[in-house]
């Protein structure tokens, strides 16, 4: 996150995994590994350390939930191609609270993007956190730039 362009503050212990900060904009963000698709408890996680940041920030804070999953982490990436990521029901949690869903091949994808267009991560890194669902970008998971 800090080689994107996010300052990293990690998280509390047994806890979100990190805040990040952007331009005054602030990020919990939550990592999982699943060996098969990620799960409405994920996203129901992500809003209790969310809801969490908020209280202990106090009134007109604001805070993003990010996710990053790496779901069917024991399948080489060229076999998770037509698998579902992001499930009915965790991507309707996820939506309703405004997270943004991101899987961790995206995330290096988008890292390597960077490398090559580093004029370009404000705009990434502002879709992130406008982002309500999954992130749309760099979505192809059996194909690393």
């Amino acid at each position: 996150m800090e080689e994107i362009g996010f300052a990293v503050q990690p998280g509390t212990t047994n806890r979100h995994d990190h805040i990040v900060e952007y331009n005054g904009r602030s990020a919990v963000v939550e990592v999982k590994g699943r060996t098969k698709s990620g799960k409405e408890e994920d996203s129901r996680q992500l809003e209790v350390w969310v809801s969490e940041y908020l209280l202990e920030h106090g009134e007109g804070s604001s805070c993003k939930g990010i996710l990053f999953l790496n779901a069917y982490c024991d399948t080489p990436l060229s076999e998770r191609k037509g698998k579902t990521i992001f499930p009915d029901g965790m991507l309707w949690y996820s939506v309703s609270n405004e997270h943004c869903l991101i899987t961790t091949t995206q995330l290096l994808r988008l890292y390597y993007h960077l490398q090559q267009h580093p004029e370009a991560k404000e705009k990434l890194i502002e879709e992130m956190f406008a982002t309500v669902g999954v992130f749309q970008k760099f979505t192809e998971p059996d194909a690393i730039e």
